[in-house]
């Protein structure tokens, strides 16, 4: 059963229509961000929390933008590869590997001043 958010404006509200176009987005993501559950940042100099890890994915001709946070903790590829078929949770479709990383890193950095307001 796909990934329902309880909201789905909430889950939209975290994409406007400049994204849609700026980005080549195919379908918006169904996560709502601000819900997500974080995990401590164990890079040297990092710190902080991270909510938004992803990764890009060539599913049936789409690059999906999936996360590789899921439940507050880092999953493997493969995880998030499962996750994604189980629950249909992603934070975007894109037309290009292009595109799809290009959101990724605006999206990372959207979401780092958001939780980690001081830094």
């Amino acid at each position: 059963m796909p990934y329902k958010p309880k909201k789905i404006a909430d889950a939209l509200r975290n994409y406007r229509a400049e994204d849609m176009a700026m980005f080549d987005l195919i379908e918006p993501g169904n996560i709502n961000l601000n819900e997500r559950l974080g995990v401590k940042n164990e890079i040297p100099g990092e710190g902080g929390i991270s909510t938004i890890r992803s990764m890009g994915v060539n599913i049936d001709g789409e690059e999906v933008l999936i996360p590789t946070v899921v439940n507050g903790r880092i999953v493997s590829e493969d995880e998030a590869i499962k996750h994604y078929r189980r629950t249909g949770e992603h934070l975007g479709k894109f037309k290009t590997p292009e595109e799809s990383t290009r959101y990724a890193e605006r999206l990372h950095e959207q979401e780092a001043r958001r939780v980690n307001p001081k830094q």
